[in-house]
């Protein structure tokens, strides 16, 4: 037998001994992860400590600390997936032809998004508004250029530059952000109707403006 076959015999467990290593370390990273989502959901972002995830899932405090060296990067890690949930929910939307009722739809589908996941509104805020720790996810990319792209087809005659669409689309989101996160204040039963309700007379306004 050659000494390479020989090699090659030896390389092969180590390899797959490797692999299975990972597929642990991302099991583990994920389970942490979820854990964490489900505390977000049932008792608050509050409650959200390396602690109480590592009573969630019975492990040692030490462990979470393997996968993540601090709170806030737990935090991060969230943020990524609730943008990376929000994205698989917008790519579902067809094209319209009329922008604006595409956009609208668009609005639409995002409050409906958090109405049912409330939980994230939280988290969502505190992504906005919070200490000065996350930075965007590629999928916040993803669906600003979304956002973009169906408001260039608006032809709205006051957005002529790439700036002009930039400030616009931080007006939008402005206004969809402070109406989910007014929407936690609010305890009657059609809150989340109000808010679709406001944010599209909201954008319908901003539309009929930047088109004077």
């Amino acid at each position: 037998m050659s000494t390479s076959v020989i090699e090659q015999r030896k390389v092969r467990p180590v390899l797959k001994h490797k692999e299975r290593r990972q597929r642990e370390k991302e099991e583990m990273k994920r389970t942490i992860l979820e854990a964490g989502m489900d505390l977000v959901k049932t008792q608050g972002i509050s409650a959200l400590t390396i602690r109480s995830l590592a009573e969630r899932i019975s492990y040692s405090t030490s462990i979470i600390y393997e996968y993540f060296k601090s709170k806030e990067e737990i935090f991060i890690a969230l943020n990524e997936m609730l943008y990376q949930k929000l994205l698989v929910t917008l790519k579902t939307v067809p094209y319209i032809e009329d922008p604006e009722q595409h956009l609208l739809k668009f609005i639409r589908v995002n409050v409906d998004f958090f109405e049912k996941n409330q939980h994230l509104i939280e988290l969502f805020s505190q992504e906005c508004f919070g200490r000065d720790i996350f930075e965007k996810p590629p999928e916040f990319t993803i669906i600003r250029g979304l956002y973009g792209d169906i408001l260039r087809r608006c032809h709205c005659k006051q957005l002529k530059t790439q700036l002009d669409i930039d400030k616009a689309l931080d007006v939008i989101r402005s206004l969809r952000v402070g109406m989910l996160i007014l929407s936690q204040y609010e305890r009657s039963a059609d809150r989340m109707q109000r808010v679709q309700d406001s944010l599209e007379n909201g954008i319908r306004t901003l539309l009929k403006g930047w088109n004077s």
